[in-house]
């Protein structure tokens, strides 16, 4: 069998920061593909805009095959155990059955591929902080810029169809507008304006001086006028920069309209949504986010900073108001919260937040979101005595009471118990009615960066068969309610409170679930709680013991976390090893006597004494 070597790289970033870099997930959208003697393939995706997949309905990935341009199977070519190139093999779609081969499904990147998708366009520095997080109050004008190809068709999807995905205000409207509205608790309008300015229902485009191939990759065979990698960027940019030149000459965005709500100099946000539907591989025709900041163009005297790239012919997987939603809480200041690394697949809060999962209608995001990212909860006020609470839905008009918190014995996380209730409108797509309780670790921020070492998750949304981070248990069943056999949430239920490092926490005992109704009400057991103010905590039998002798030191750790030892001026001594039969054994030897430090993955560095 010949095998071809193809590069996979999906680079779509957006960044924030020096690392942060947001996204949209899809799972399995169908999609049509056309071989070179017009056989007809119905296919899916299955990804985000840093690294997507095209596959067959038993997951076996698909990929162009860079010589004959037709679709065909993907093998591995190993270079070592932990790197692989994916490559073009000679089995063609429709013609080969793959599972009578030597084929694997679900073939994609190796790690080291995949970090190269999150951040080969970062930019260090241009972005600081998340563009109005912790203000979003009052209205914000965004803007959309619609673009197609020279040798596209108009696009047909009439304007009062898109006007009404974005600014749609009537009762039970499913737009961006209605969706902040609500979820902010009336705190922020979210307006959307249109350039060039449609003709009644039609929708006006700028058109481009060049064709849709140019925007597409380079292949030899199928498309020699194609981008190659290099020039992603530039091709791109310069296309935006060319429409945002058309509008500033043709169309004129009136000078009256506030297009920069919190005075930084900055759009507030832009969307350019392009002809026609989402692309394949290494395809800049996904859509994404990312910055023209380094261009120099300016609206009025304010810079386009951070854009979304839409595709209008791209269907409800990502062109609607759902998506358009998420990708404005970005905006706004929110974070992912699935993680971008495909090889440590946990769904860590379901769809149980926008930021996670993507519904129709779109689903609230979960309270702790609203409170950090959004502004639009004052407060989470903290349980600290035992005793019966209730709560109003997180998508009732009752932004004070909505949720609580539950200290933990570590200072950086804690629970939060939020209400959420189907018969809201904007929850109307979620599992069930009921309790969410879920661990805050503010240390981090989302869960794109999650590595399992040094970066983890921000929220966890526990749920049965979650026994640590590694195990995605069912999502769909977090809610307690006392409509089930689940109204109790302790150290010996399943799921069982754990903090980050899988560490199992005796800290809460949450139990007497009520029947969900306008509200829900619970029992909260604090142990140890002598009945004023102060918390008793514990952790049970995981947290690691450890022992110095001479210079020895011993870590007795149930969860088998890497360990690492500095000196006082913070130079690596030492680092997990193990020469026991028990894996649960690190042992260390320091040069000397002094002081030390001692870390280990998910805890709180301590101090300890060699003499």
């Amino acid at each position: 069998m010949k095998k071809i070597f193809y590069f996979v790289l999906l680079v779509f970033c957006f960044q924030f920061s020096a690392i942060n870099l947001f996204a949209v997930p899809v799972h399995n959208k169908p999609v049509v593909r056309i071989q070179p003697n017009g056989d007809t393939l119905r296919l899916f995706v299955t990804g985000d805009e840093f690294y997507h997949r095209l596959h067959d309905a038993d997951n076996y990935t698909v990929i162009q095959h860079p010589e004959t341009g037709y679709w065909v199977y993907a093998d591995r070519e190993f270079v070592t155990s932990e790197k692989w190139n994916v490559v073009a093999t000679d089995y063609v779609v429709g013609k080969v059955d793959p599972r009578a081969t030597s084929l694997v499904p679900n073939i994609g990147i190796d790690r080291e591929s995949f970090l190269k998708c999150q951040h080969k366009y970062d930019r260090s520095g241009v972005l600081s902080n998340p563009k109005t997080s912790g203000l979003n109050h009052g209205t914000l004008n965004n803007i959309v810029i619609f673009v197609c190809f020279a040798d596209d068709d108009p696009i047909t999807t009439p304007f009062s169809t898109i006007d009404m995905m974005f600014n749609d205000s009537s009762d039970n409207a499913t737009s961006m507008y209605s969706y902040f509205k609500s979820v902010s608790y009336n705190k922020i309008n979210i307006l959307t304006h249109f350039y060039p300015t449609p003709q009644g229902d039609n929708v006006i485009c700028y058109r481009d001086s060049l064709p849709r191939c140019r925007f597409m990759p380079y292949n030899r065979n199928t498309n020699p006028d194609g981008y190659r990698e290099a020039e992603y960027e530039t091709v791109e940019l310069s296309l935006l920069e060319r429409a945002v030149n058309y509008i500033n000459d043709s169309c004129h965005v009136p000078e009256t309209l506030d297009i920069d709500m919190d005075n930084d100099g900055n759009i507030d946000n832009i969307c350019f949504v392009i002809k026609g539907e989402s692309g394949d591989w290494d395809d800049m025709l996904w859509p994404h986010m990312w910055t023209m900041r380094n261009r120099g163009v300016y609206i009025n005297g304010k810079l386009v900073d951070k854009y979304n790239f839409q595709l209008e012919g791209s269907g409800p997987h990502y062109f609607s108001s759902s998506v358009f939603s998420h990708e404005m809480f970005h905006t706004l200041g929110a974070p992912d919260l699935y993680r971008y690394n495909y090889q440590t697949y946990v769904d860590v809060a379901g769809t149980w937040d926008i930021m996670s999962a993507n519904q129709t209608p779109p689903q609230n995001m979960g309270a702790y979101m609203k409170y950090k990212y959004g502004n639009w909860i004052d407060s989470i006020p903290t349980i600290r005595r035992s005793g019966t609470y209730t709560l109003h839905s997180v998508g009732s008009n009752n932004p004070d009471n909505c949720c609580y918190k539950v200290a933990t014995p570590h200072p950086n996380q804690w629970y939060v118990l939020e209400y959420r209730n189907f018969n809201d409108f904007f929850d109307q797509t979620i599992p069930g009615s009921g309790l969410l309780v879920y661990r805050i670790d503010d240390r981090y921020e989302g869960s794109q960066d999650y590595d399992g070492r040094s970066s983890f998750d921000e929220v966890y949304v526990f749920r049965p068969g979650g026994t640590d981070s590694r195990t995605n248990g069912q999502p769909a069943q977090a809610y307690f309610s006392g409509s089930t056999t689940r109204t109790r949430f302790d150290c010996t239920t399943n799921p069982f409170p754990w903090l980050t490092g899988n560490i199992k926490d005796s800290s809460i005992c949450v139990s007497n679930v009520s029947i969900p109704g306008e509200t829900i009400s619970f029992d909260v057991t604090i142990p140890n709680s002598p009945g004023d103010d102060t918390v008793g905590v514990r952790v049970v039998d995981d947290e690691p013991m450890v022992t110095v002798s001479h210079h020895m030191v011993t870590v007795y750790d149930p969860s088998c976390r890497p360990v690492a030892i500095y000196d006082i001026t913070g130079r690596l001594v030492a680092s997990s090893t193990n020469t026991t039969a028990d894996p649960k054994f690190s042992t260390f030897t320091v040069p000397a006597s002094g002081v030390y430090i001692l870390h280990i993955v998910g805890l709180r560095a301590r101090k300890i004494v060699v003499k």
